[in-house]
């Protein structure tokens, strides 16, 4: 049987963060106690001027062991937290927030990936049949308001040169 030793983090996603692995119930002991000395160690004012007299070095124990089957229950009961929280996410969007928009090769048509982006919403992208090019994002989201006030010749000539898809 294997014991977890480890430690809950809460910065802003709650996980337990392991810091070793041991067969036997006694080794997990032996584990916890040689990383809680080197933190409680570590924390220690080491310098003298600025310690204290009443100071003294900490002696508790900082990790938590788990067993193989804690450990299993807690990994199934923060998947079941993550999809529950999915679904509340998915479930608040309406039927127009759910669509996926899809930016396809000039090219070919097939569906691209985001290579990378630049500040001003410049994106490198490679479709599927190895095409690379570069869709300017911030053009492209506000492509109804350049034709509506702008010249909308050159946004008909963008959506042209730039397909896209929803689903």
């Amino acid at each position: 049987m294997k014991f977890y030793i480890g430690y809950h983090s809460d910065t802003h996603v709650s996980k337990f963060v392991i810091k070793g692995i041991a067969t036997t119930k006694e080794q997990a002991k032996k584990i916890n106690q040689e990383l809680s000395d080197k933190l409680n160690k570590f924390e220690f004012i080491q310098d003298a001027r600025f310690r204290k007299p009443s100071d003294k070095p900490q002696t508790t124990l900082r990790y938590i062991i788990m067993s193989e089957n804690q450990y299993q229950e807690y990994l199934k009961i923060k998947k079941a937290k993550s999809l529950a929280k999915r679904k509340l996410t998915i479930s608040k969007k309406t039927p127009e927030q759910k669509k996926k928009t899809y930016i396809l090769c000039p090219h070919c048509h097939a569906h691209s990936k985001l290579l990378f982006s630049e500040m001003g919403g410049l994106q490198t992208r490679k479709c599927k049949n190895g095409h690379q090019f570069e869709y300017d994002k911030w053009i492209g989201d506000r492509l109804a308001s350049i034709m509506i006030f702008g010249n909308s010749l050159k946004a008909a000539e963008f959506i042209i040169k730039n397909p896209i898809e929803f689903k």
